[in-house]
């Protein structure tokens, strides 16, 4: 059978792509009147932050409100400074007294994710407040732990780092639309793609036999090691 008739899924970049939307979850600006605002989040590239959305379907526009957060995957490549031996092997984390056989896989893939991060706002105040929130805790990278690849059960550090933002005042749209402050913040997510799996079993027992030095076919005495 060829490799590549072998159909596998982890879930890997979509449990990397929702932990990274975590990051940006709970981020909130206070107004002068006291008032707190939590930033809403989704999944959205930055074409999707102009100021007004036009529906197909009736020709009517919309205007999108801000302050609002977007994250897009934009991106990925194999990571060279992390290879190891892709014929080790890697076993299901498990209690293997409970169990007859055990997945295992063969070494993961490491690849860079790139995510870009787009935050649109009003006001100057409420970009410096968001502004402020991201970019301290990257210095220079930001460490979430996440249980990935169900087969193995393995818990893994993923290493967030920032690469470069910029800020934009004069968003794309048309004369008459209102102007609006538009900030990208590129990361890098260090995360794996994992190989097909398959089963081991278990050695459940280990019979040891000693014998007379002086008389090879003799069995002194045996032990079972459970």
């Amino acid at each position: 059978m060829a490799a590549l008739d072998q159909h596998f899924y982890h879930n890997s970049i979509r449990t990397y792509t929702a932990a990274f939307g975590t990051i940006f979850n709970n981020i909130y600006i206070v107004r002068s009147d006291g008032k707190k605002i939590k930033i809403p989040l989704s999944y959205s590239s930055r074409q999707k932050f102009d100021i007004t959305q036009k529906y197909e379907e009736t020709n009517a526009h919309i205007k999108v409100k801000f302050p609002r957060i977007g994250f897009v995957l934009t991106g990925w490549s194999r990571d060279p400074q992390r290879i190891q031996n892709k014929h080790d092997l890697m076993y299901q984390q498990i209690d293997r007294t409970q169990v007859n056989t055990v997945n295992k896989q063969l070494n993961r893939v490491p690849y860079i994710f790139n995510y870009q991060v787009t935050v649109g706002t009003k006001n100057l105040d409420d970009m410096f407040q968001i502004m402020e929130q991201i970019a301290a805790w990257f210095n220079p990278s930001l460490n979430i732990n996440i249980t990935e690849n169900p087969d193995l059960g393995i818990e893994t550090s993923l290493n967030v780092m920032m690469t470069d933002s910029s800020l934009a005042d004069d968003y794309e749209g048309q004369m008459e639309d209102e102007k609006t402050l538009i900030s990208t913040f590129n990361f890098d997510v260090e995360g794996f793609l994992y190989m097909p799996t398959s089963n081991q079993g278990v050695i459940q027992s280990i019979t040891l036999n000693y014998y007379d030095l002086n008389d090879p076919d003799t069995i002194l005495e045996t032990d079972i090691i459970s």
